[in-house]
């Protein structure tokens, strides 16, 4: 055989080899899998749900990314080198951050809600967010200082705090013990009160005597 016989040999394979092969993309003929259209069903779910509506804002997305933050803190966390059992809060000091909760202290839904009273001159509420477990309201200034006031039922609380790059202290207001926070331009404070767990999130210009009179006011 000589070298053009082969030459045409081999292309005749090939053309047999490959002659079912659609010239056209619509001409293929393919069924997806059950397992890809589970996912794609609960997909499109998770967007016509109650959660991808909450969250399709970018002033929401900024809260949930708030709570985002605080649950990969918990997960970053290295083995508790210390466990406390305290008035308030059951606390649990790690090399990096402390984790509050509660054991199942406290009430199980919220049944009364509680507002804040008296906010600093400029605040107006710009989101909320309610249910059973947890009710969350912001706040905003046109200076764009942010106030975020959350309360949920104590015996679901669970949150980590950072105690790298911010300051932690605990004091005894009117004989409740609040946790403060501070940090460049952010004060958290959390605080236990009729079953429930409270925190309050200023970002902006703030001091500790500003967000204690925001406690003592609220009804």
């Amino acid at each position: 055989m000589t070298k053009d016989e082969l030459k045409q040999a081999f292309r005749e394979a090939a053309s047999h080899e490959f002659a079912g092969i659609p010239m056209s993309e619509n001409e293929v003929s393919y069924e997806f899998s059950d397992r890809f259209n589970r996912k794609m069903s609960k997909v499109i779910r998770a967007e016509r749900s109650k959660i991808w509506r909450a969250t399709n804002t970018t002033a929401k997305r900024v809260a949930v990314a708030v709570i985002a933050i605080m649950l990969l803190a918990l997960t970053a966390c290295s083995i508790p080198s210390v466990r406390a059992a305290v008035v308030s809060f059951i606390t649990e000091t790690f090399d990096n951050c402390v984790h509050f909760f509660t054991r199942d202290l406290g009430a199980n839904s919220i049944t009364r809600r509680y507002q804040l009273q008296d906010l600093p001159e400029g605040f107006t509420e710009h989101f909320r967010d309610e249910s059973d477990a947890a009710v969350s309201i912001f706040y905003k200034r046109d200076n764009g200082e942010t106030l975020c006031f959350t309360q949920s039922a104590a015996d679901s609380f669970d949150a980590s705090i950072d105690n790298e790059f911010g300051e932690l202290t605990m004091l005894s207001h009117q004989d409740i013990d609040v946790y403060l926070y501070e940090t460049a331009g952010c004060l958290h404070a959390m605080w236990l009160y009729d079953g429930y767990a409270f925190e309050l999130t200023y970002y902006g210009d703030c001091s500790r005597d500003d967000v204690l009179k925001l406690i003592e006011a609220l009804e």
